[in-house]
């Protein structure tokens, strides 16, 4: 899902403000993770796992892949654009951004090179929600 809104303002004749709010959330993204995982004990807010305790203890780790990672992208864009004589132009712009999600720098550490490649504790996904591994705050162009 993806949303919107840009308000626009014509400060001269030739150039133009624009302001927005730009951001999407993303749901049901693919995650791989142990489903053969202890199950862990909650004890003064730190999770503790009983030794051998795995629900088949015939298999170490059994990776599936499932649809169950989530994503928010959220973002304040401002540009500044001019328009000169001869079909000339310039403009600047400003993006603020924030970026989380839960499986980032897991599934695609090949390519992030930020850890394992799977969620380790498949029963509370919510522990590994953060920023993105690819988050990037401010982003400010010239053209």
């Amino acid at each position: 899902m993806q949303y919107n809104l840009t308000l626009q303002h014509q400060l001269n004749s030739d150039m133009t403000l624009s302001v927005g709010y730009v951001g999407s959330r993303g749901i049901r993204l693919p995650a791989v993770a142990d489903v053969n995982v202890a199950f862990a004990n909650i004890v003064n807010g730190r999770a503790t796992f009983p030794v051998g305790s795995r629900p088949n203890k015939n298999c170490d780790d059994l990776r599936m892949r499932y649809p169950g990672a989530d994503s928010f992208y959220n973002s304040m864009q401002l540009s500044l654009q001019r328009r000169m004589n001869k079909g000339w132009q310039y403009g600047v712009a400003y993006t603020w951004s924030r970026n989380i999600d839960d499986i980032s720098g897991n599934q695609t550490a090949s390519d992030t090179n930020t850890g394992v490649n799977w969620i380790t504790y498949y029963p509370d996904k919510s522990m590994y929600r953060g920023l993105s591994s690819f988050d990037i705050r401010h982003v400010f162009s010239l053209n």
